[in-house]
């Protein structure tokens, strides 16, 4: 009798306590999948053309040297963060992992956030959804990137977590102050960022609308965190002559389009790569054998609750930058909309918690999310830029090596071996001639008057002083340069080919004779 009356007491206590280490080691394995798949990417992968830049700024030896650089069009963004991978590299942390480490640790704050956001209203395996969902979503591949894009969202996603405080409670100094600092500090890193500190706002705005009444701390501290974009008023006015010249081309890759917009929706919570593994596929499965036996919901949040507000706003976000590229900067992109996965991933949260099989369906897509961080550790991207590289690299010709492609070749200075970098040159397109889309052509001639290592020349005199060469050119970039020498009368033999991407050896021009 008493044994029986011990074990029924101390049953659900047990069955708590599993359920207490289950959650802890799914968090342990989830932190340390991420960090280690992440971390290994980050330290041998080379970098894009846009982290070339953003690390090349930061190499400058001053801050004055990064406010000039950025003033001449080096990059299109505030100088915050290439300050903080400028003190990173001063501290001897100039590796590729050192200068990525920030935004590592960026997406899994972001992680965090949404675990904290949905564990204040749902058990931990919910809470380990959010975090799993934030972690193997789109955020994982700017996780890896020297950009500041992660830690914008960072900076985002922590505000959102000091907003979020119960109605009854009065906003605190420390909390407004708080929201003040990381959304200013975001717009120091990024112009875009401008709209994320909006989206407070609006939060803020609807908070009142629900509950008619004014937290003026936060107001006021919103407020000016939208204001410190003027701070950097100078380098908006030079950029935006920058980007004038850009955008207006025909082909401008970042021209706001309603079928890029809807295309991002989805990317920002499944990468195409590992959508089998996906936690929002296994959801999915779920959902569809839910419906099948159509088992009760359970009660949702409060309508007074944050949580819906939250949602909405952030899951709106790409409308909102989409509306605003439109009319004001014509220039959209998904990296400045990557916040609104938090607001995504919370959202799908929602949706399961009242279902009976909801923590069970959250343990099986957190365990898959653990599955795409191994997947991604053990089959790594692999990108044109690390095979455009090993292509030059092993090229055993002396002869120059020219291409026609601002984006790679700005890829390749910064990743090729020390002898290829050495022969490497930038071709521009002759007078006259139009580019589709000129922005990586610009940004190459923008570094070449900052860095005089940057090697750009006209076609002209360069085949007048180079009668064999060889070029380099992929068909994922705009390149006019192969038919532009087959307008001069040159002769193009391809040596190698890598996919796509192929080195040529050029030879028989009448200009170079």
């Amino acid at each position: 009798m008493t044994s029986t009356a011990t074990g029924s007491i101390s049953a659900p206590g047990d069955r708590a306590a599993v359920r207490r280490v289950a959650d802890a080691g799914l968090f342990v394995l989830l932190s340390a999948s991420f960090w280690i798949s992440a971390g290994a990417i980050a330290a041998t992968r080379p970098y894009w053309m846009d982290e070339v830049l953003a690390v090349w700024t930061a190499r400058m030896p001053t801050a004055g040297g990064v406010w000039d650089a950025l003033m001449k069009g080096a990059e299109f963004s505030p100088p915050l963060y290439h300050l903080m991978l400028q003190k990173i590299i001063q501290l001897g942390g100039g590796g590729a992992l050192s200068l990525r480490l920030p935004s590592i640790a960026a997406i899994y704050i972001v992680g965090l956030a949404g675990f904290i956001l949905a564990r204040r209203r749902y058990a931990a395996p919910l809470a380990l959804l959010a975090m799993a969902m934030c972690l193997t979503s789109c955020l994982f591949l700017f996780a890896t990137q020297a950009r500041q894009n992660a830690p914008v969202a960072a900076c985002f996603a922590l505000a959102v977590v000091l907003w979020d405080i119960p109605a009854d409670k009065r906003p605190s100094w420390w909390s407004a102050a708080g929201i003040f600092a990381l959304l200013s500090t975001a717009v120091g890193m990024h112009f875009y960022a401008v709209l994320l500190a909006a989206s407070v706002g609006l939060m803020e705005l609807a908070w009142m609308a629900v509950h008619r009444r004014i937290r003026w701390l936060y107001v006021i501290a919103i407020g000016l965190a939208c204001l410190s974009v003027f701070l950097w008023w100078p380098l908006m006015q030079q950029m935006t002559a920058f980007n004038a010249g850009d955008s207006s081309a025909p082909d401008y890759y970042a021209r706001p389009l309603l079928v890029i917009l809807a295309a991002n929706y989805p990317f920002l919570l499944i990468r195409a790569d590992t959508i089998v593994l996906s936690p929002l596929t296994v959801l999915i499965v779920a959902i569809v054998v839910r419906t099948v036996i159509r088992k009760p919901a359970a009660a949702q949040p409060r309508p007074a609750d944050n949580l819906p507000i939250i949602i909405a706003v952030t899951c709106a976000i790409p409308l909102l930058v989409f509306a605003f590229a439109s009319v004001v900067t014509h220039t959209f992109n998904m990296r400045y909309v990557i916040a609104a996965t938090l607001g995504l991933s919370l959202f799908t949260v929602q949706l399961i918690a009242g279902m009976r099989w909801a923590a069970a369906g959250a343990y099986a897509a957190t365990a898959a999310a653990a599955g795409v961080l191994i997947y991604s550790l053990v089959v790594p991207p692999q990108s044109l830029t690390t095979r455009s590289i090993a292509l030059v690299n092993g090229a055993r010709s002396p002869l120059t090596i020219a291409t026609g492609q601002g984006l790679r070749y700005l890829e390749l200075r910064e990743g090729a071996a020390p002898a290829a970098v050495s022969r490497l040159v930038y071709l521009k397109s002759p007078r006259g001639t139009a580019s589709p889309d000129p922005t990586n052509e610009h940004q190459v001639e923008r570094w070449a008057s900052i860095d005089a290592r940057v090697a750009v020349s006209d076609i002209a005199p360069f085949v007048a002083a180079n009668p064999r060469f060889l070029i380099y050119s992929d068909s994922e970039a705009v390149d006019l340069l192969p038919q532009q020498l087959k307008a001069f009368g040159c002769t193009a033999t391809e040596i190698a080919r890598d996919g796509t991407a192929y080195l040529a050896e050029v030879s028989g021009c009448p200009a170079g004779k």
